[in-house]
Protein backbone atom coordinates (compact mmCIF):
# COMPACT_ATOMS: atom_id res chain seq x y z
CA UNK A 1 0.00 0.00 0.00
CA UNK A 2 1.56 3.52 -0.82
CA UNK A 3 1.02 5.48 2.67
CA UNK A 4 1.56 8.89 0.90
CA UNK A 5 -1.45 8.73 -1.13
CA UNK A 6 -4.44 8.41 1.18
CA UNK A 7 -5.77 11.25 3.65
CA UNK A 8 -4.43 11.81 7.00
CA UNK A 9 -6.71 9.95 8.97
CA UNK A 10 -6.43 6.63 7.03
CA UNK A 11 -2.65 6.92 6.83
CA UNK A 12 -3.04 7.64 10.99
CA UNK A 13 -5.08 4.30 11.05
CA UNK A 14 -2.48 1.85 8.65
CA UNK A 15 0.06 2.85 11.36
CA UNK A 16 -0.79 3.22 14.26
CA UNK A 17 -0.75 -0.11 15.30
CA UNK A 18 3.12 0.07 14.51
CA UNK A 19 3.85 2.77 16.15
CA UNK A 20 4.64 3.17 19.73
CA UNK A 21 2.36 4.88 22.04
CA UNK A 22 2.93 8.92 22.62
CA UNK A 23 2.49 8.86 26.70
CA UNK A 24 3.04 12.59 26.04
CA UNK A 25 -0.29 13.10 23.77
CA UNK A 26 -2.84 15.26 25.86
CA UNK A 27 -6.29 13.97 26.73
CA UNK A 28 -8.47 16.56 25.52
CA UNK A 29 -9.09 17.53 22.00
CA UNK A 30 -8.42 21.41 22.73
CA UNK A 31 -5.52 20.39 24.13
CA UNK A 32 -4.27 18.24 21.24
CA UNK A 33 -5.27 20.65 18.74
CA UNK A 34 -3.32 23.79 20.30
CA UNK A 35 -0.02 21.71 20.55
CA UNK A 36 -0.40 20.76 17.03
CA UNK A 37 -0.81 24.36 16.34
CA UNK A 38 2.39 25.16 18.31
CA UNK A 39 4.65 22.86 16.40
CA UNK A 40 3.13 24.09 12.82
CA UNK A 41 3.82 27.53 14.06
CA UNK A 42 7.21 26.70 14.77
CA UNK A 43 7.79 25.34 11.47
CA UNK A 44 8.03 21.98 12.71
CA UNK A 45 5.83 20.93 10.29
CA UNK A 46 6.17 16.83 10.33
CA UNK A 47 5.55 16.81 13.80
CA UNK A 48 2.83 18.63 13.33
CA UNK A 49 1.19 16.68 10.83
CA UNK A 50 1.29 13.79 12.76
CA UNK A 51 -0.55 15.47 15.87
CA UNK A 52 -3.44 16.42 13.21
CA UNK A 53 -3.77 13.02 12.34
CA UNK A 54 -4.04 11.67 15.45
CA UNK A 55 -6.22 14.88 16.13
CA UNK A 56 -8.85 13.74 13.29
CA UNK A 57 -8.56 10.14 13.76
CA UNK A 58 -9.44 10.54 17.81
CA UNK A 59 -11.92 13.68 17.41
CA UNK A 60 -13.47 13.16 13.90
CA UNK A 61 -17.04 15.08 14.89
CA UNK A 62 -15.07 17.90 16.89
CA UNK A 63 -15.55 20.99 15.96
CA UNK A 64 -12.22 21.64 15.25
CA UNK A 65 -11.88 18.61 12.87
CA UNK A 66 -12.11 20.93 9.60
CA UNK A 67 -9.36 22.88 10.93
CA UNK A 68 -6.87 20.54 11.41
CA UNK A 69 -7.70 18.58 8.35
CA UNK A 70 -6.65 22.02 7.01
CA UNK A 71 -3.91 22.57 8.66
CA UNK A 72 -2.24 18.77 8.29
CA UNK A 73 -2.73 19.74 4.53
CA UNK A 74 -0.78 22.73 4.67
CA UNK A 75 1.83 20.98 7.03
CA UNK A 76 2.49 19.14 3.97
CA UNK A 77 2.38 22.07 1.87
CA UNK A 78 4.61 23.49 3.62
CA UNK A 79 7.35 20.10 3.85
CA UNK A 80 6.75 20.80 -0.49
CA UNK A 81 4.97 17.27 -0.45
CA UNK A 82 2.74 18.87 -2.73
CA UNK A 83 1.01 15.45 -4.07
CA UNK A 84 0.13 14.48 -0.62
CA UNK A 85 -0.99 18.30 0.30
CA UNK A 86 -3.39 17.65 -2.79
CA UNK A 87 -5.11 14.21 -1.53
CA UNK A 88 -5.08 16.50 2.36
CA UNK A 89 -6.81 19.67 0.50
CA UNK A 90 -9.26 17.49 -1.79
CA UNK A 91 -10.24 15.69 1.49
CA UNK A 92 -11.15 18.55 3.36
CA UNK A 93 -13.07 19.85 0.51
CA UNK A 94 -14.93 16.89 0.16
CA UNK A 95 -15.97 16.22 3.73
CA UNK A 96 -16.40 20.12 4.73
CA UNK A 97 -17.44 21.60 1.50
CA UNK A 98 -19.11 24.23 3.36
CA UNK A 99 -16.67 25.76 5.73
CA UNK A 100 -14.65 28.70 5.15
CA UNK A 101 -11.36 27.16 3.93
CA UNK A 102 -12.60 25.59 1.17
CA UNK A 103 -11.48 28.63 -1.27
CA UNK A 104 -8.20 28.87 0.07
CA UNK A 105 -7.63 24.84 -0.37
CA UNK A 106 -8.75 25.10 -3.80
CA UNK A 107 -6.03 27.91 -4.30
CA UNK A 108 -3.48 25.28 -2.44
CA UNK A 109 -4.38 22.96 -4.85
CA UNK A 110 -3.68 24.48 -8.30
CA UNK A 111 -0.37 26.19 -6.24
CA UNK A 112 0.52 22.83 -5.37
CA UNK A 113 0.14 21.70 -8.99
CA UNK A 114 2.61 24.48 -9.91
CA UNK A 115 4.79 24.40 -7.18
CA UNK A 116 5.35 20.41 -7.91
CA UNK A 117 5.76 21.29 -12.06
CA UNK A 118 8.93 20.55 -13.91
CA UNK A 119 11.49 23.12 -14.97
CA UNK A 120 10.19 24.60 -18.80
CA UNK A 121 12.12 22.62 -20.90
CA UNK A 122 10.25 19.10 -19.48
CA UNK A 123 6.71 18.04 -19.66
CA UNK A 124 4.65 20.85 -18.26
CA UNK A 125 1.34 18.99 -18.19
CA UNK A 126 1.03 20.25 -13.96
CA UNK A 127 1.58 23.61 -14.81
CA UNK A 128 -1.74 23.24 -17.49
CA UNK A 129 -3.74 21.82 -14.36
CA UNK A 130 -2.93 25.05 -12.80
CA UNK A 131 -3.81 27.44 -14.89
CA UNK A 132 -7.29 25.35 -15.50
CA UNK A 133 -7.80 25.67 -11.70
CA UNK A 134 -6.45 29.35 -11.11
CA UNK A 135 -9.39 30.41 -14.06
CA UNK A 136 -12.05 28.40 -11.93
CA UNK A 137 -11.05 30.25 -8.81
CA UNK A 138 -11.15 33.60 -10.20
CA UNK A 139 -14.39 32.13 -12.12
CA UNK A 140 -15.91 30.85 -8.83
CA UNK A 141 -14.75 33.46 -6.31
CA UNK A 142 -13.91 36.77 -8.58
CA UNK A 143 -14.19 39.21 -5.52
CA UNK A 144 -12.24 36.74 -2.90
CA UNK A 145 -9.50 38.68 -0.92
CA UNK A 146 -7.11 35.81 -2.06
CA UNK A 147 -8.30 36.70 -5.86
CA UNK A 148 -4.89 38.75 -6.55
CA UNK A 149 -2.94 36.02 -5.64
CA UNK A 150 -4.38 34.00 -7.57
CA UNK A 151 -4.33 36.19 -10.17
CA UNK A 152 -0.36 36.13 -9.61
CA UNK A 153 0.21 32.93 -9.63
CA UNK A 154 -1.53 32.56 -12.77
CA UNK A 155 0.38 34.40 -14.22
CA UNK A 156 3.79 32.96 -12.85
CA UNK A 157 2.33 29.54 -14.80
CA UNK A 158 1.70 31.36 -17.89
CA UNK A 159 5.14 32.82 -18.03
CA UNK A 160 6.17 28.96 -17.35
CA UNK A 161 4.50 27.63 -20.50
CA UNK A 162 5.65 31.02 -22.58
CA UNK A 163 8.93 29.97 -21.55
CA UNK A 164 8.53 26.50 -22.85
CA UNK A 165 7.34 28.06 -25.97
CA UNK A 166 10.66 30.02 -26.16
CA UNK A 167 12.38 27.21 -25.88
CA UNK A 168 11.08 24.90 -28.03
CA UNK A 169 11.80 28.24 -30.88
CA UNK A 170 14.95 28.54 -29.72
CA UNK A 171 15.93 24.89 -30.40
CA UNK A 172 14.25 24.92 -33.92
CA UNK A 173 16.14 28.35 -34.92
CA UNK A 174 19.44 26.18 -33.89
CA UNK A 175 18.55 23.48 -36.27
CA UNK A 176 18.18 26.19 -38.73
CA UNK A 177 14.02 25.01 -38.82
CA UNK A 178 13.55 28.51 -39.45
CA UNK A 179 9.72 28.22 -40.14
CA UNK A 180 9.29 26.05 -36.84
CA UNK A 181 11.23 28.42 -34.89
CA UNK A 182 8.63 31.26 -36.47
CA UNK A 183 5.30 28.93 -35.73
CA UNK A 184 6.44 28.56 -31.90
CA UNK A 185 7.29 32.40 -31.89
CA UNK A 186 3.76 33.74 -33.24
CA UNK A 187 2.25 30.94 -30.90
CA UNK A 188 3.93 32.48 -27.72
CA UNK A 189 2.99 36.61 -28.70
CA UNK A 190 -0.65 35.39 -29.42
CA UNK A 191 -0.65 33.33 -26.54
CA UNK A 192 1.42 34.88 -23.59
CA UNK A 193 1.76 38.33 -25.14
CA UNK A 194 2.36 40.06 -21.41
CA UNK A 195 5.02 37.24 -20.62
CA UNK A 196 8.46 38.21 -20.15
CA UNK A 197 9.24 35.69 -22.71
CA UNK A 198 7.48 37.68 -25.30
CA UNK A 199 10.21 40.11 -25.44
CA UNK A 200 12.52 37.56 -26.07
CA UNK A 201 10.18 36.37 -28.97
CA UNK A 202 9.82 39.66 -30.08
CA UNK A 203 13.87 40.14 -30.77
CA UNK A 204 13.81 37.35 -32.39
CA UNK A 205 11.02 37.52 -34.81
CA UNK A 206 12.61 40.99 -35.69
CA UNK A 207 15.90 39.10 -36.44
CA UNK A 208 13.99 36.43 -38.38
CA UNK A 209 12.19 39.10 -40.59
CA UNK A 210 15.60 41.04 -40.95
CA UNK A 211 17.47 37.85 -42.18
CA UNK A 212 13.89 37.11 -44.57
CA UNK A 213 14.59 40.46 -45.73
CA UNK A 214 11.26 42.03 -44.51
CA UNK A 215 12.77 44.95 -42.34
CA UNK A 216 8.90 46.59 -42.43
CA UNK A 217 7.84 43.84 -40.07
CA UNK A 218 11.09 44.09 -37.88
CA UNK A 219 10.84 47.58 -37.52
CA UNK A 220 7.79 47.85 -35.43
CA UNK A 221 8.95 45.09 -33.37
CA UNK A 222 12.39 46.14 -32.71
CA UNK A 223 10.71 49.76 -31.27
CA UNK A 224 8.34 48.23 -29.08
CA UNK A 225 11.52 46.83 -27.37
CA UNK A 226 13.98 49.91 -27.17
CA UNK A 227 10.51 52.00 -25.81
CA UNK A 228 9.40 49.75 -23.25
CA UNK A 229 10.82 49.53 -19.79
CA UNK A 230 9.24 46.42 -19.43
CA UNK A 231 12.04 44.80 -21.72
CA UNK A 232 14.92 44.38 -19.94
CA UNK A 233 18.28 46.62 -20.33
CA UNK A 234 20.29 43.86 -21.60
CA UNK A 235 17.48 42.88 -24.31
CA UNK A 236 16.90 46.64 -25.40
CA UNK A 237 20.57 47.05 -25.59
CA UNK A 238 20.53 44.14 -27.96
CA UNK A 239 17.28 45.42 -30.10
CA UNK A 240 19.64 48.89 -30.41
CA UNK A 241 22.45 46.64 -31.96
CA UNK A 242 20.21 45.12 -34.30
CA UNK A 243 18.67 47.92 -35.35
CA UNK A 244 21.86 49.88 -35.76
CA UNK A 245 22.96 47.20 -37.65
CA UNK A 246 20.02 47.06 -40.26
CA UNK A 247 19.77 50.57 -39.97
CA UNK A 248 16.78 50.44 -38.60
CA UNK A 249 17.47 52.84 -35.12
CA UNK A 250 17.59 55.24 -35.03
CA UNK A 251 18.02 56.29 -38.69
CA UNK A 252 14.17 55.03 -39.26
CA UNK A 253 13.04 57.59 -36.29
CA UNK A 254 15.59 60.32 -37.87
CA UNK A 255 14.34 60.08 -41.06
CA UNK A 256 10.54 60.45 -39.88
CA UNK A 257 11.45 63.25 -37.97
CA UNK A 258 13.09 65.03 -40.54
CA UNK A 259 10.06 64.56 -42.53
CA UNK A 260 8.10 65.68 -40.80
CA UNK A 261 9.83 69.00 -39.97
CA UNK A 262 10.32 69.39 -43.87
CA UNK A 263 6.37 69.11 -44.29
CA UNK A 264 5.78 71.43 -41.10
CA UNK A 265 8.52 73.81 -42.95
CA UNK A 266 6.97 73.62 -46.34
CA UNK A 267 3.19 74.02 -44.65
CA UNK A 268 4.20 77.92 -42.98
CA UNK A 269 6.10 78.77 -46.44
CA UNK A 270 4.62 82.26 -47.96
Amino acid sequence: MNFRKIPGFLLFVAVAACAPRQTTIPNTPEALFQQAQELYQKGEYSRAAQLFQQFIFRYPTSGLADDAQFYLAESYFRQKDYDQAIIEYRFLIDNFPSMNYVPKAELRIAEAYLRKSPPPELDQTDTEQAIRLFRRFLARYPDSPLADTARLLLAQAKEKLAQKMLIAAVTYRNLKMYDAEKFYLDLLLREYPESQAAWQAKYYLAEYYLVQNQPDKATPLIYEIIEDSNASPSLIRKAKILGLKYRIWPFKKLETLEKASSTTVEDHSP
